[in-house]
């Protein structure tokens, strides 16, 4: 599993952002709030979903909010986005 992504930011789009790094760009699900505090180059912390039909990577700026949302999965009924969106509201606050 990718856990750990550092590469070159080159678009960031409605809720997501592609990181360019060894001449592969790879979309990373993050909040547009989070997104925003993110530099050119950026490190970001990552966990894949791999469904039957598609495949997702989840951004987070911390190993320690990666960890969390690994806790938070961990509940039923608690999804990856939902997770994300959990977490992220904590770094929002930490980020500004």
């Amino acid at each position: 599993m990718m856990v750990r992504l550092t590469g070159e930011l080159v678009h960031r789009g409605l809720g997501y952002v592609v990181v360019v790094t060894g001449g592969i760009g790879y979309k990373v699900i993050m909040p547009d709030l989070v997104t925003s505090a993110l530099g050119e180059t950026t490190t970001m912390y990552t966990h894949e979903v791999i469904r039957e039909n598609e495949r997702e990577l989840f951004g987070f700026v911390s190993m320690d909010a990666l960890e969390v949302f690994w806790k938070l999965l961990s509940i039923s009924g608690v999804g990856p986005r939902m997770a994300q969106k959990i977490v992220c509201s904590g770094e929002v606050l930490s980020v500004k």
